[in-house]
């Protein structure tokens, strides 16, 4: 129980470090992460807890290491937002 609860914390921490000001994708990562753990709430197959958490990581990682946001600039195109 306590890893799942660990993975829905580190995924709101990454949602909100990736969406920094961003409030349509902040609300909206919000809802996709509710839904997934609200759709798995009574699951009690320990292998597929146990995928579904590893899935959960995966996500939380890619999110870190492989998506940036953009912010549309004066010349009207969208530069990468560097935060660290």
């Amino acid at each position: 129980m306590s890893r799942v609860i660990n993975l829905y914390r580190q995924l709101l921490r990454e949602r909100r470090t990736l969406f920094n000001g961003d409030t349509d994708n902040l609300r909206a990562s919000l809802t996709e992460i509710r839904s997934h753990f609200e759709n798995a709430r009574f699951e009690q197959d320990e292998s597929a807890i146990a995928k579904m958490v590893k899935d959960g990581q995966d996500a939380a990682q890619f999110m870190r290491n492989n998506v940036v946001q953009g912010k549309l600039n004066e010349r009207g195109n969208y530069g990468q937002v560097l935060s660290f």
